[in-house]
C-alpha cells in the first residue's frame, strides 16, 4: 500500500514537472520570436531611408514585416483633407515603411461671390508660397456664345493645376480654403519610394554596363566589331538618359505637390430651406416647381427668339407656296373652261 502511494506520488511530481517545463520553454520561445522581430522590425526601418537593400533571408523578413504594416496602416478616406493626409503618412512611417518619397494630391472646388479678388488672392498666396501655375484655364457659362456678354451677367470660372513646396501643402491649402465656400476636396499620397530604389538600381547598372562597353570599344581594332559596340553603346546611353529622366520627376514630385483648383463665380449663398413640417415641405416644393417652370420658359422664349428670323423665312416661304399653288389651279381651271367651250 505504501509502495502504491509512493508511486502515485512520483508520478504526479513528473507530471507537473513536465507540464512546468514545456511552459517554460514555450514561454522563452515566444519572447525570443519577439526579439527577433522587434530586432529585424528596427533593422528593416533603417534600411529603408538607407539604400534598401532587401537581399538573402533577412529581404523576405523584412517582405513579411513590410506587408503586415500595410494591412495595419490607416486607409485613406476619399473625401479626406491634405491634413489628414499628411498625419496618414507620418502615422506609415511610424509602422516601418518608407515615407521618405511622398507624392501630394489635391482636388478642390471652391465657390466664391467675389471672383476677381479670389483669383488674385490665389495668385498671391501661391507666389508667397514659392510655387507655380503648371496650366490654368478661365471660361464662363457663355463662352459658345457668338454675342457679347456684359461681365455681370456671367458666371466665371478658373481651373489651374499648381505646384507648391510640400513643407508649405498644409498651409497653403488651408489658406486657399478661405477664399470662398469649400464645395469638395479629395487629397491622396502616393508613395514612389520602391519605384525610386527600382530606378537607381537600374541606373547603376546601365551606368556599369556602359563603363564596360567604353573600356570594350577603347580596345577593339576592327570596325565592324567597333559599330555594333557603339550601336550598343548608343541603346544604353538613352536607357541611362531615361532613368534620370524619371528620377530627376520624381524628386521634382515629391518637392512639388500638386493642387488642382477650381473657383467658380456664384452670384447668391441659397440659403437651406427649413422643412420641419408638411405644409412648409409642401411650399417649398410648390416654389421650387414654379422656379423651375419660369427657368423652362425662359429657356423656350430665348430659343423662339433665337429661332425667330427662320421661322419668318420657312412662314414666308409656305405662304408663297400656297399662292402660287393657287394661282396655278385657278389658271387651270380656266384652261379646261375654254377647252369644254371650244368643243362646244
Amino acid at each position: 500500500m505504501r509502495v502504491k502511494k509512493a508511486f502515485l506520488a512520483a508520478l504526479i511530481f513528473l507530471t507537473v514537472f513536465a507540464l512546468s517545463g514545456s511552459a517554460g520553454c514555450g514561454t522563452a520561445e515566444f519572447n525570443a520570436s519577439a526579439d527577433y522581430a522587434d530586432a529585424n522590425g528596427a533593422g528593416y526601418s533603417g534600411s529603408g531611408s538607407g539604400s534598401g537593400d532587401t537581399s538573402g533571408s533577412g529581404g523576405t523578413k523584412q517582405d513579411s514585416i513590410t506587408e503586415d504594416a500595410v494591412a495595419e496602416a490607416p486607409i485613406l478616406e476619399e473625401n479626406e483633407t491634405a491634413d489628414a493626409v499628411l498625419s496618414a503618412a507620418k502615422t506609415a512611417a511610424d509602422f516601418g515603411m518608407d515615407t521618405d518619397m511622398l507624392v501630394y494630391h489635391c482636388d478642390i472646388t471652391i465657390d466664391t461671390l467675389e471672383f476677381d479678388r479670389s483669383v488674385a488672392d490665389f495668385k498671391a498666396g501661391l507666389a508667397s508660397a514659392a510655387g507655380f501655375v503648371e496650366k490654368e484655364n478661365y471660361y464662363d457659362n457663355y463662352q459658345d456664345s457668338g454675342y457679347y456678354i456684359e461681365e455681370e451677367k456671367k458666371n466665371r470660372t478658373y481651373e489651374a493645376t499648381v505646384r507648391v513646396p510640400t513643407n508649405r501643402y498644409s498651409e497653403f491649402l488651408e489658406g486657399a480654403k478661405s477664399l470662398g465656400d469649400v464645395r469638395s476636396q479629395n487629397a491622396n499620397v502616393e508613395n514612389v519610394s520602391q519605384e525610386y530604389t527600382d530606378l537607381k538600381t537600374a541606373l547603376e547598372i546601365y551606368e556599369a554596363k556602359e563603363t564596360r562597353y567604353l573600356n570594350l570599344l577603347s580596345t577593339i581594332t576592327d570596325d565592324q566589331y567597333a559599330l555594333e559596340v557603339e550601336r550598343e553603346l548608343m541603346d544604353i546611353e538613352i536607357e541611362i538618359a531615361q532613368l534620370k529622366t524619371r528620377i530627376n520627376q520624381i524628386h521634382t514630385d515629391v518637392a512639388y505637390s500638386y493642387i488642382n483648383i477650381t473657383m467658380r463665380e456664384v452670384r447668391v449663398y441659397a440659403q437651406i430651406k427649413n422643412e420641419d413640417t408638411f405644409g412648409q415641405r409642401m411650399s417649398n416644393r410648390i416654389q421650387d416647381s414654379w422656379h423651375f417652370f419660369l427657368r423652362v420658359a425662359e429657356g423656350l422664349l430665348v430659343i423662339f427668339i433665337m429661332l425667330f428670323p427662320y421661322l419668318l423665312i420657312v412662314v414666308i416661304l409656305l405662304l408663297l407656296i400656297l399662292f402660287l399653288n393657287r394661282r396655278y389651279k385657278k389658271k387651270l381651271q380656266k384652261n379646261n373652261a375654254g377647252e369644254q367651250k371650244s368643243t362646244e
